[in-house]
């Protein structure tokens, strides 16, 4: 038996927490079981099993798969989560993060056209991290959000370097050659809803869209992974 493991970042926002639970149980609908297990314990009442315990219980199976149900790559998915295994499951295989797949740029694409995108340029809106790696992804998948679109895309972080998204939204609202200003979306570079998708709803841009939560391609792109990792 394949034991199939979801690993999220957790979430204080209840909201946030069921669409994650949401996400894994659309993966679960179209590959069997998916346990859900958080990389971090902020409060047992919120963010249990911890990614550790959950490995511990399932460890002395002969086939477990984690999933990490993060964006791009960090802390997480170079340290934290390879540590773990190690210890507790060794023998588990780790699919790589969501990264720049061509899935996750098609559901980002769609939740702007569900929030009432017109062509408008856009604010890739992220949380941000301090590992060159992570902005380079975020930089790629913003290229390949414009190609897709055919528009302009710039990416914008709330916390650690780079451009901030209130200034990305204001320097992608002004229009060339003074014609005066352009309406602006910004795309929630996010999985679920929670602190940080508050701070995008609250920079002023002319629509945000909901986090890409359990779209479909999103789904599509878990389940690819779960099944590649069976194969391999």
């Amino acid at each position: 038996m394949t034991v199939r493991i979801l690993a999220a970042h957790p979430t204080r926002s209840a909201a946030g927490q069921a669409m994650v639970r949401s996400i894994a149980t659309a993966v679960s609908s179209r590959v069997g079981p998916v346990r859900l297990a958080w990389l971090d314990s902020l409060d047992p009442t919120v963010a249990e099993p911890t990614l550790a315990e959950l490995l511990t219980e399932v460890g002395d199976q002969e086939s477990v798969i984690v999933a990490p149900l993060l964006l791009g790559e960090g802390y997480h998915d170079r340290d934290d989560i390879p540590d773990v295994v190690a210890k507790a499951a060794p023998q588990a295989i780790v699919t790589p993060v969501l990264g720049t797949d061509p899935l996750l740029v098609k559901a980002l694409a769609g939740r702007l056209i569900k929030a009432g995108w017109e062509g408008e340029p856009v604010v890739l809106g992220a949380t941000g991290s301090s590992h060159e790696a992570w902005h380079s992804v975020a930089a790629q998948v913003a290229e390949a959000l414009g190609e897709r679109l055919d528009t302009e895309v710039e990416v914008g972080v709330l916390t650690g370097p780079g451009r901030t998204v209130t200034d990305t939204v204001s320097h992608l609202r002004r229009c060339p050659h003074g014609k005066g200003d352009r309406r602006v979306a910004v795309s929630a570079y996010l999985l679920a809803e929670g602190f940080f998708h508050g701070r995008l709803n609250a920079v002023g841009a002319d629509l945000t869209t909901a986090p890409i939560g359990a779209h479909p391609a999103l789904v599509r792109l878990l389940v690819d992974r779960f099944e590649q990792a069976v194969v391999t």
